[in-house]
């Protein structure tokens, strides 16, 4: 899971760390947007193939010579770890783009909440219940998810910290940053 799919999602978002901050200094908030818009369009393409990779893991792992028991836990083991995949790469695009504009504060008491709720769930999980070692994984899952459900009542509370940036979808201008012509890209927008 950490290679297939924390490394490739974090690595792919890293851009975003040079690309926001630029366009911060350079007071083009507009673009921070577009690339945040971006950064969710091509994390998104490389989910589907790399859900599958980790939904069929037990099944790769056999099919490399390894133990068929040890596979199937594994497997189980990753299909928990996804559910809280797509929410942890939200909480990270956004992350991006606040720490460019040096709002550091709330991400730092998101964080320690969501590592609170990993904690507290996977114990319980773990050792009150009959998940077992499943447990954990579903309770980094939740501590996951709840990454960017905190972000809503931050964003409630300072509604300028997202309105600066976010004036909402503009398709044409993200397939444009993601490499494509303005020409297929007006074809997808009116």
């Amino acid at each position: 899971m950490n290679v297939t799919y924390y490394s490739v999602c974090f690595g792919l978002s890293s851009a975003l760390d040079t690309l926001c901050s630029q366009a911060y200094g350079a007071r083009h908030y507009d673009k921070i947007g577009i690339y945040f818009q971006a950064g969710v369009l091509v994390l998104a393409t490389v989910f589907t193939p790399i859900f599958l990779l980790n939904w069929y893991t037990g099944d790769f792992m056999v099919l490399m010579g390894q133990d068929a028991k040890i596979s199937r836990l594994a497997q189980s083991f990753s299909r928990w770890m996804l559910l809280g995949m797509p929410f942890v790469v939200l909480y990270e695009l956004v992350r991006k783009v606040l720490q460019a504009q040096n709002i550091m504060k709330p991400l730092v008491t998101i964080a320690a909440i969501g590592n609170i709720v990993d904690i507290v769930t996977g114990y319980w999980l773990t050792y009150h219940t009959s998940m077992g070692f499943e447990g954990i994984a579903l309770s980094r899952s939740l501590g996951n998810i709840v990454l960017p459900l905190l972000l809503i009542p931050y964003f409630i509370y300072h509604p300028h910290h997202l309105t600066q940036w976010w004036s909402g979808w503009n398709v044409k201008e993200v397939l444009a940053n993601v490499g494509c012509s303005y020409a297929w890209a007006s074809l997808v927008q009116p």
